[in-house]
């Protein structure tokens, strides 16, 4: 985030999520005034015949996957919030905002491209899939390789390696 003099200001409201403050950013006004991203995201149906017969699994989850997307500099401004001591903007992408998803998606979408075969995407969570151990071995190689490439954080809480 940055301080700034942003030229849009939702309301902030403060929720508390497991024991822990957090801020909720209520972004209704702007998401009401933005153009749909029409970006779709794979169903269930779609994932689960791509996955076919595989027999060894590895799930991974990214770390604060939206705030790992820069915002673009010319919408920074419409991300601006008051907090008691200043205003500020985020320079990474918020939850809460309409095309947040669909713009995730393509990234990710786009760093895997060429691994679908072995790998399906679903926002921040990746599934590496396999037909056996040495399969396994060479496709996590390639997977944990793109996030190297693309900087992109796994979250260490949340792997589940081949089950």
């Amino acid at each position: 985030m940055m301080v700034n003099s942003g030229t849009f200001i939702d309301p902030k409201t403060g929720a508390e999520i497991k024991d822990k403050e957090r801020m909720v950013f209520n972004y209704r006004t702007l998401n009401d005034n933005t153009h749909k991203d029409q970006y779709s995201l794979s169903g269930i149906n779609t994932i689960l015949k791509k996955i076919g017969n595989s027999q060894i699994y590895s799930k991974f989850d990214l770390k604060s996957g939206f705030h790992q997307v820069a915002i673009d500099p010319e919408s920074i401004e419409w991300t601006a919030f008051v907090v008691p001591n200043g205003l500020y903007e985020w320079l990474v992408m918020p939850f809460g905002l309409k095309n947040a998803p669909a713009i995730f998606q393509r990234k990710m979408d786009d760093c895997f491209r060429g691994t679908e075969n072995f790998i399906t995407v679903y926002i921040d969570d990746i599934l590496v899939f396999s037909e056996n151990e040495e399969q396994h071995a060479r496709h996590l190689e390639a997977m944990l390789s793109i996030c190297e490439k693309w900087e992109l954080v796994l979250s260490p809480t949340k792997m589940k390696i081949a089950v």
